[in-house]
Parts: structure tokens; C-alpha cells; sequence
């Protein structure tokens, strides 16, 4: 038993001598042959790296729905984007009322980085309108283990006329 247990111990020893030669020869030999190009040539950079080919596959897009300890809240409220929205000359012309739905991607700083149409109202301006009214309001923004986060919060905004009682 105890023959077999040393040549045991001998075996898995030689094994992995002979894994590390293995791994210090690939460095030395990689060292030896760095790759062909040069760091230093402005033009690297001229033809760009086609992600969409690679079998890795990249996204730097923040998920639509996260589980999130506090929402981004709106300071001032739905008042300040009311403040800021100019219902549109042709939309109140035709009568056009209803909701537009924007999605804003609030940063950690609290400003929208990007603002997305969810549902809108055809092409009366009204999109156009919401879109502007929500990028000029700021927000406290989304917040994760008493950190402030990036995270997409969904925004209804109404445009009724004032004539019209609903």
C-alpha cells in the first residue's frame, strides 16, 4: 500500500514539474516572437475590429429591468417636465391629445444619457416634444448597495388640451 501511494505522489509530482516546464517554455517562446505589430504606427488604428463576427459576444447595454433598491426620482417632480414641454403648434392645431412613452437611461450623475421613444403619437410632434421636455430635467439617480447606478426608468407624459375636460 505504501509503494502505491508513493508512486502516487511521484507521478502527480512529475505531473505537474512537467506542466510548469510546459508553461514556462510557451512564455519564453512567446517572448522571444512578440506579435508583428507596432504599437507605435499611427495608422493602427485604420481599420476598425469587427465585433459582430466574434464568437465572444460584447454588450454594454444596461438591462431594461434590474432589480434596484431605490428608482430614479424626478427632482421637482412630474411639474418640472411639465415646465419644460412645449405642446406642439401642429399637434394642438389637429386636436391630437394622449400619452407619449419615453424611456430615459438615467447616469450616476443624475442627467438622462439617452432617451428613447417607447409609445408615441404618430408623427404629430408630440414625440419630438416629450423627448426634449425630459431631457432638460434632472434626476436623483437609481441607487444599488448605497451606490448611485446607471438605470433605464420609463416616463409617461400626457398632452391634453386644456378646453378638453377628461
Amino acid at each position: 500500500m505504501s509503494n502505491k501511494y508513493n508512486l502516487y505522489k511521484k507521478i502527480t509530482f512529475s505531473s505537474i514539474l512537467a506542466l510548469i516546464a510546459v508553461a514556462i517554455i510557451s512564455f519564453i517562446l512567446v517572448c522571444e516572437n512578440p506579435s508583428e505589430v507596432d504599437v507605435n504606427n499611427p495608422n493602427i488604428l485604420e481599420k476598425p475590429v469587427d465585433l459582430a463576427d466574434s464568437p465572444v459576444k460584447f454588450s454594454l447595454e444596461i438591462p431594461q429591468f434590474l432589480p434596484i433598491e431605490d428608482q430614479p426620482k424626478i427632482i421637482g417632480g412630474y411639474e418640472a417636465i411639465r415646465k419644460n414641454l412645449k405642446y406642439p403648434e401642429s399637434a394642438r392645431k389637429d386636436g391630437i391629445e394622449g400619452v407619449v412613452y419615453v424611456k430615459a437611461l438615467i447616469g450616476i450623475d443624475g442627467i438622462p444619457e439617452r432617451i428613447e421613444l417607447m409609445k408615441g403619437l404618430g408623427n404629430s410632434g408630440c414625440n419630438e416634444a416629450a423627448i426634449e421636455a425630459v431631457s432638460k430635467v434632472k434626476f436623483t439617480p437609481a441607487m444599488q448597495d448605497n451606490k448611485p447606478v446607471r438605470f433605464w426608468f420609463a416616463i409617461p407624459i400626457r398632452f391634453r388640451l386644456p378646453d378638453t375636460e377628461k
